[in-house]
């Protein structure tokens, strides 16, 4: 009696832990946002330092230079986002 019960037990558990696993996406802490304007700030101001923008104009530079690395990254989520989602979407004829 014990035995058929573990036969359909495992798979069903096995599923639903892959299964949550494969669609959770990993949400970022703020530590980790923090992290990310820091390092955008920093490349920014590096930019910056190359294209000889000068003080009065830096701190403009800098907003635009990380307001654009922050569209980047989003988009690209947004693509990869999609690319995940399209081979389900799909139905063969």
């Amino acid at each position: 009696m014990r035995r058929p019960i573990v036969l359909i037990a495992m798979p069903l558990a096995l599923l639903v832990i892959v299964g949550d696993a494969a669609v959770a996406q990993p949400d970022l802490t703020r530590a980790d946002k923090r992290l990310l304007r820091k390092q955008d700030e920093q490349e920014c101001l590096r930019q910056a330092g190359h294209q000889g923008i000068l003080k009065r104009n830096l701190a403009e530079f800098v907003r635009k230079c990380m307001a654009e690395r922050q569209g980047e990254r989003k988009a690209a989520e947004k693509k990869e986002a999609a690319e995940q989602r399209a081979p389900a979407d799909i139905w063969p004829i």
